[in-house]
């Protein structure tokens, strides 16, 4: 069956780049400015993206957790963890894109991937800039997994915890709507739902050795495409 999930999320880290290009041809054959679309896209997607970044930590951490096997398999969870990873491509792209076409505050190549240079809301705005470079080594140790020792990969991945809490750093202190009520209630319930899950974590882990084992995406995200019939990856598990 074709991967359908990842078709999307491929499609729509293609589409991103090709709408933004095409946004900038409109502004300069019409001579009118972007703004304020590209201001709302860029908060849009940021807040998108802190979501997707909390969704990948929880589904994790779930994964991970034994007292939550019976919610939800491994293999499911596994999908869904992969599939958030690549829809945050997506929106990441489609972030630093919005900002780079915003001409209200425009951002330089080296602010924008340069921490700490960004002329507006520092340090919070390079807190997303660190967080933006520690999802890509992730992901990247992720698609790598087989080639790379275990133990490396383990510690790459472990990079996922100050990613989010760089983002909800971002957030909290360069976000357009941050100020506003609902969203810091948002980021509140966010946070203490990944601090209380980690503490769960640690709680009912004991030392042991994970042996490796094969797993099957079971529907709906078999149907959905995430990662459909992989092995999955040699960890440690408690006995």
């Amino acid at each position: 069956m074709p991967n359908a999930a990842g078709g999307l999320t491929s499609g729509l880290f293609l589409a991103v780049p090709i709408g933004f290009a095409a946004m900038v041809a409109y502004s300069a054959v019409s001579n009118q400015s972007l703004s304020p679309l590209s201001w709302y896209l860029a908060r849009a997607t940021g807040i998108t993206l802190y979501f997707l970044f909390w969704g990948i930590i929880v589904v994790g951490l779930l994964q991970t957790t034994r007292i939550f096997d019976r919610i939800a398999s491994k293999s499911t969870l596994l999908s869904l963890h992969t599939y958030l990873s690549q829809l945050a491509y997506a929106f990441l792209a489609g972030h630093v894109l919005s900002l780079v076409v915003d001409q209200h505050l425009p951002f330089s190549l080296e602010q924008l991937f340069a921490p700490f240079k960004a002329p507006t809301a520092e340090p919070w705005t390079g807190f997303g800039i660190l967080a933006m470079y520690l999802f890509i080594v992730v992901v990247a140790s992720a698609s790598l997994r087989k080639y790379i020792p275990y133990r490396v990969w383990r510690f790459l991945h472990v990079l996922a915890f100050p990613m989010y809490a760089l983002s909800l750093l971002h957030g909290v202190g360069s976000g357009a709507s941050s100020g506003a009520a609902l969203m810091q209630a948002i980021y509140l319930l966010t946070a203490s739902g990944v601090a209380l899950l980690c503490v769960l974590r640690v709680l009912v882990w004991t030392p042991g050795v994970r042996q490796p084992r094969v797993v099957f995406p079971d529907e709906p995200f078999d149907r959905m495409g995430a990662q459909a019939r992989q092995q999955a990856m040699a960890r440690e598990r408690p006995r």
